[in-house]
């Protein structure tokens, strides 16, 4: 069974916006886009825009789809957006169970953490690539 999820590539004052999490399972710090599951009967776009609410406070007028993909041997489906549209900041909307701090990076060195290995999180990378492949960062 597909499960489906979000990820948002955010500029916000000419910065990309990275959540850093600790993930219990690879028990380490991960460095990921904003973004999650969806809820249920949520649509992509209102999914993408109310994770990204929920885990940085930013709230975006609007989205640019950049794709779908799934990773092999994952039952995990995510949907791509970007957003440079931030009307409003507000508090982050944690779940109790979360602990996740907002950075703000220039594009140039996160695709140099990426390129390095430092940010190991394909969701992350395959974001980047693609809002830069269609001019956007």
């Amino acid at each position: 069974m597909s499960v489906y999820g979000v990820k948002v590539v955010t500029l916000y004052k000419n910065k990309l916006v990275i959540v850093k999490q600790f993930r219990e399972g690879k028990k380490r710090f991960t460095y990921e886009l904003p973004g999650g599951r969806l809820e249920h009967n949520e649509d992509l776009r209102e999914g993408a825009l109310r994770e990204l609410s929920e885990e940085t406070g930013l709230v975006a007028g609007s989205l640019i789809e950049l794709g779908t993909f799934s990773i092999p041997k994952s039952p995990v489906i995510i949907t791509l957006f970007f957003t440079n549209d931030i009307i409003e900041v507000q508090k982050q909307q944690l779940d109790k169970d979360e602990d996740i701090h907002v950075l703000y990076v220039d594009a140039a060195e996160a695709f140099a953490h990426i390129g390095s290995g430092k940010w190991q999180d394909t969701r992350l990378g395959f974001g980047l690539i693609l809002a830069r492949s269609n001019g956007l960062i």
